[in-house]
């Protein structure tokens, strides 16, 4: 297999990884608070990642301050920030709107390739990304998109996450373990902070304990675990992805994640589609298509 195409195998997995979280955040949402339940999937992803750095011997050592700066930047907003603006962004607004404006990375993205890594505009990219923002659109039909709050902090998270496929197309030279230690370190320390901030009650609970991590039960423990394993290895196959595939095409082959999260809404929660939804999901897979004839 050309290396290119790996490269697209690699993103469709993370895709997949991806879908199965929405599926798993629906599970942890009544037993802890949204924040918390990052944090905890972070930790487990964070120590997988380490040791399996550290079998692999894995070097850390980035050969020049500029790459230094490029991996703090996205590993603090590309990162951490991008998933705590998100998570704001679900908590101002509603998921459908959330989901449609964060996706606009789909066309930031590719612009933020043209500038900072020369990445041409070809017609197939072209055709994808406008076939992907019809098909966004009548997947998720956003409603009341003028909602400031929500909606901000939605556009912002997307800015944050096309900055991080830029930056991970920069530092492509680098072992994805290696992006990975970074970020995942970052992540850990913003989400810690953020959480103990705005859920402090969930770690020290005053009163009758109501949502506590005192209260989980083994069957949510075993939850985040599987959690915390799914994004390491969303993490390890975006990263993967990243170093062969340009960041404006994986933008668009990324979107097949909140098409499997809608099929995966059928299976698991009986969330049966509208005609203008599976229309969507149509025009979406025929923008990834394009994007992946592109290789």
């Amino acid at each position: 297999m050309k290396i290119e195409n790996k490269g697209i195998v690699y993103l469709v997995l993370a895709s997949i990884c991806y879908a199965v979280m929405s599926v798993l955040i629906r599970l942890l949402a009544k037993e802890i608070p949204a924040f918390s339940q990052i944090f905890l999937r972070y930790i487990v992803a964070a120590t997988t990642i380490f040791v399996f750095a550290k079998i692999s011997k894995t070097n850390l050592r980035l050969k020049n301050t500029k790459d230094y700066l490029i991996m703090f930047f996205i590993a603090v907003f590309g990162y951490a920030f991008s998933t705590i603006f998100f998570t704001l962004a679900i908590l101002n607004t509603t998921i459908a709107n959330t989901i449609f404006i964060f996706s606009t990375n789909v066309v930031l993205t590719p612009i933020l390739g043209f500038i900072f890594l020369q990445e041409r505009f070809s017609k197939f990219k072209l055709i994808s990304i406008l076939l992907s923002v019809i098909g966004l659109y009548f997947l998720f039909k956003p409603t009341n998109l003028i909602n400031p709050m929500g909606g901000i902090f939605a556009f912002i998270s997307a800015i944050f996450h096309a900055s991080y496929l830029i930056g991970g197309r920069k530092l492509k030279s680098y072992p994805a373990k290696t992006l990975l230690v970074y970020s995942t370190l970052c992540g850990v320390i913003s989400l810690g902070i953020i959480s103990l901030i705005f859920e402090s009650n969930f770690y020290f609970p005053t009163g009758t304990l109501h949502q506590s991590i005192f209260t989980l039960s083994p069957f949510i423990w075993m939850i985040i675990l599987i959690f915390g394993l799914d994004n390491f290895l969303a993490w390890l196959f975006l990263n993967k992805g990243l170093q062969t595939v340009k960041a404006g095409t994986s933008s668009v082959i990324l979107l097949i994640e909140p098409v499997l999260a809608s099929i995966l809404g059928i299976l698991f929660y009986a969330e049966i589609p509208q005609i203008l939804s599976i229309l969507g999901m149509i025009i979406i897979s025929t923008g990834i298509i394009l994007a992946a004839k592109e290789k």
